[in-house]
Parts: structure tokens; sequence; C-alpha cells
């Protein structure tokens, strides 16, 4: 049997525990480990100079998911739309949801980049002004550390640790699921 059980984030360990009879729950304190997996980046920032300058000098906000309801790209849609034309928003990331989301009010103004390398996503990560990450369930997100690890501050809604590490880290703003708040949000962060 394990000598300890690793847990991504805090958010899932809490989940399990409270799940649990109680004599499963005291063993399994004894047992868990909470610690994101490691990360690096690798230097994008010729990539990312790249990107900016293609983009020209508007705001550029990005959204990196997969395009599936959970992660709610709509919403971040939704408040680009709302500061249109003062920022252009990116999304990486491909999925079933696409076709809708290129539908949605706004989404004139989006460019969707499609599913690309680790690399080219870091570089739009690293050339924005701000990290638009919404989904509803995560427990570690890699967008929102990779963003903070290239220096990109975070617009997110509260899912997994976010809402832990936004205490610890000021270029993480945690708002409600509400295209306003994400928008006046991000234009906080982009001053």
């Amino acid at each position: 049997m394990a000598s300890t059980l690793r847990f991504a984030a805090r958010a899932s360990y809490r989940s399990l525990a409270e799940a649990l009879p109680t004599d499963q729950r005291r063993w399994l304190e004894r047992k868990a480990k909470v610690e994101p997996p490691a990360l690096s980046v690798p230097d994008v920032s010729a990539a990312a100079r790249s990107l900016r300058a293609a983009h020209g000098p508007t705001p550029l906000a990005v959204s990196v998911a997969r395009l599936v309801p959970s992660k709610r790209v709509d919403l971040a849609i939704a408040a680009a739309h709302r500061l249109h034309p003062r920022i252009r928003l990116g999304v990486v990331g491909d999925g079933p949801d696409r076709k809708r989301l290129a539908r949605l009010p706004g989404a004139d103004m989006v460019h969707f980049e499609g599913l690309i390398p680790r690399e080219q996503a870091l570089a739009w990560i690293a050339a924005a002004d701000v990290l638009v990450h919404t989904s509803t369930s995560e427990a570690a997100p890699t967008a929102v550390r990779e963003a903070r690890l290239l220096g990109t501050p975070v617009v997110a809604c509260d899912a997994g640790d976010v809402a832990l590490w936004a205490q610890h880290d000021a270029g993480i703003v945690v708002v409600p699921p509400d295209p306003a708040a994400v928008a006046s949000a991000m234009c906080h962060l982009m001053t």
C-alpha cells in the first residue's frame, strides 16, 4: 500500500475526505499530501513578442481551455465583448463547443487559435495582458500556474485551488461567473 497519497489540489483532497467515513478520513489525513505537480516553462519571450506585434497595440486577453461547456469560454467571450473595442481576446484550444462559441455575440472579435503545441500556447499566455480562466471545475489549473510563472496576471472564477492561490498572489483575481465582473477585473489587471 502507498505510504503517501499525493493530491494536486486541496479541493480534490477535501472532496474525497468529506465523502469518506470517519475511520477512512483519519487514515487519509495521515497518508495525504497536497502538492501540485512540478511545472516549468521554457523561454517563449521571442514568440510572445512576435504575437504581440502581430496583434498590435490593443490589450490582449487570452483564454486557454478545451472548448467544452464546463470551461465556460462563453463567459470569457461575453466579458471581452463588453470591453470591445478596447481589447482583443485570443482563445487557445479546441473542442466540441467551438462552433457554438464562434456564433456568440462578440465572437467576431475573438481570434480562435485552435489546438496548438504547448510552447505556442505558452507564447500566447506570455503575450497576453491577462489570462481569463472561467472554468467551473478544476483542481490545480495548469494554465493559471503557467500564466503566473510567465508573469501574466489572471482573472479566474473560483474552481479548485484558485481562490486559495489568490490569497497569496495579487496577480490572481477571483470573480463570480458574471460577464460584468470578469470584464471589470480584466480592466483592473490590464491597467
